[in-house]
């Protein structure tokens, strides 16, 4: 065998190595080409879920709006039926210290009358338990959950 055949020889068998080497890139390649197609179906399908993402923020904020706004009513309800009733409480509570007033200033004018008569014992008498009578409705009406 003469020199050039000996080096076309190894040429044949570099380029037999390099076809080899030269398929398994283009069979490399075909795989990339199929990881950068499936890489594209995953990016059209994130920017879809980033979308319903996005949405979803949207609406949960939507709601959270709603909700406090519905518990700042509801507490502002509640606020207003307590100050009815602490009103209605202090002016019933007025009402029954007037009364109460009132009587005791019946009672010093009976004890006055007593002095004055000093004897007119029964219509004194009636006159007291009328007034008992009076104070015990009138105690009655102070108890909590008894009028």
């Amino acid at each position: 065998m003469s020199f050039e055949q000996v080096v076309l020889a190894r040429f044949d068998q570099l380029d037999s190595r390099l076809d080899r080497v030269d398929s398994r890139l283009e069979k490399v390649d075909s795989r990339l080409e199929k990881v950068d197609s499936g890489m594209e179906g995953l990016e059209a399908r994130m920017g879809r879920l980033d979308l319903r993402f996005d949405q979803l923020v949207f609406r949960v904020e939507e709601l959270r709006g709603q909700l406090l706004e519905a518990m700042e009513e509801r507490i502002q309800k509640v606020r207003h039926d307590m100050s009815g009733s602490f009103d209605a409480t202090f002016s019933r509570l007025d009402r029954l210290q007037d009364e109460y007033h009132m009587l005791l200033a019946g009672l010093s004018r009976v004890e006055e009358l007593l002095a004055l008569r000093g004897g007119d014992h029964h219509r004194l008498a009636a006159v007291v338990k009328d007034l008992e009578a009076r104070m015990k409705a009138l105690e009655a009406q102070r108890r909590p959950g008894k009028r």
